[in-house]
């Protein structure tokens, strides 16, 4: 073979190599053919048209394109989809700040109730503390000098009705005798450790019963005067919404001489153990009854940037409105304006309604 012959099969060979690389790689757009155009005729009879086969699957991504998005509008299809789950986020799942369905109001802890006509109890707000009955509280002491021989209490701790107290040995018969309770209780302070001697009616420990204690309210002279043993008296604390009924069961004539106020006492039942000696309460005493046009229960009541407010259900959709409140009691309060006639609103729970309405504000700061 001569030299002329071997040159001339390289080209026809490196032609063919350039001619289906360009096809393995032409864009969809059908670039222009280089000047090898008549080498790739060879090239792609020698690969048993490899070119088509490479161009199949850009044919079927098309058509998958305009069966995705028809009239050929691909990007507008997937704009589409995209604005499809905006509004199934902010539609009717649920998740619009505002928006909570039906179904959804009990498992929130909301309920609903509606503007409408009450009779309301007038009184007044007297602030005050917890304090144990004392008719309740009992000490344990030492009946005979003598040693004290077994004494197992600590502040906090629980006694039963005829529990052993101490043990103490007598000086004067060298023989032990036991102190018991005399009912069950609470230890408030112990004041005794094993091995002291004792002299005869030395305290040993402070017991109370904490099932029943009191509501000691401070009023002044003028408001003392309108009040009588047996009104309604509502009880209140901190974060407490809805209080305890009791009555007033005492007016105690002391007057204490630093703030020239007297006491009312409430008897309040504990058996929860949700009061504590010092706690500071609110007590609403009932002195008459008023008819009011319109009002919403208490818990309906929140304050948003200083105002008072209410949140209205429109549908499944809460709205917060401005209102202005007149005198209230202890589960209903007087409305002078921002609110209609049977229009329904959130009640118990409407805090919560008060924090799905923020996430809107909080996302608008952003």
């Amino acid at each position: 073979m001569n030299k002329l012959t071997i040159v001339a099969l390289s080209c026809l060979l490196g032609g063919g190599l350039l001619g289906w690389t360009g096809a393995k790689f032409l864009s969809a757009e059908h670039e222009e053919h280089t000047e090898v155009h008549g080498k790739e005729a060879v090239a792609g009879s020698e690969k048993g048209h490899g070119g088509h086969e490479d161009e199949a699957p850009e044919h079927e991504e098309h058509e998958q394109h305009e069966a995705k998005a028809p009239g050929g509008h691909a990007e507008h299809g997937h704009e589409e989809e995209g604005n499809s789950g905006h509004g199934a986020e902010h539609g009717e799942g649920g998740a619009e700040p505002g928006v909570i369905a039906d179904s959804m109001l009990v498992a929130a802890g909301i309920t609903i109730d509606s503007v409408r006509p009450s009779t309301l109890a007038q009184a007044i707000a007297l602030p005050g503390r917890i304090r144990n009955d004392p008719s309740r509280v009992f000490v344990a002491t030492a009946r005979f000098p003598g040693v004290l021989r077994s004494f197992g209490l600590k502040a906090g701790s629980k006694v039963k009705a005829g529990g052993l107290v101490a043990r103490i040995e007598s000086d004067a018969t060298l023989e032990p005798y036991e102190i018991r309770a005399p009912r069950a209780g609470t230890v408030l302070r112990t004041e005794a450790t094993e091995g002291q001697v004792l002299a005869s009616g030395q305290i040993l420990a402070e017991i109370a019963d904490l099932g029943t204690v009191f509501a000691e309210l401070k009023v002044g002279s003028r408001e003392f005067a309108g009040l009588r043993v047996g009104q309604p008296v509502t009880v209140t604390m901190h974060g407490d919404d809805a209080g305890k009924r009791s009555n007033v069961a005492a007016l105690l004539p002391q007057v204490d001489p630093a703030t020239q106020m007297r006491t009312v006492q409430v008897k309040l039942d504990n058996s929860r153990g949700i009061y504590g000696e010092g706690l500071f309460v609110q007590g609403l005493v009932e002195t008459g009854r008023f008819a009011a046009g319109l009002t919403v229960p208490r818990a309906s009541v929140q304050t948003s940037k200083g105002k008072a407010v209410v949140y209205v259900r429109e549908g499944e959709r809460f709205e917060e409105r401005l209102v202005s409140t007149g005198r209230k009691d202890g589960e209903r309060i007087e409305v002078l304006s921002g609110l209609r006639l049977g229009e329904r609103v959130a009640a118990v729970g409407s805090f919560v309604v008060k924090a799905d309405l923020g996430k809107s504000e909080a996302e608008h700061a952003h």
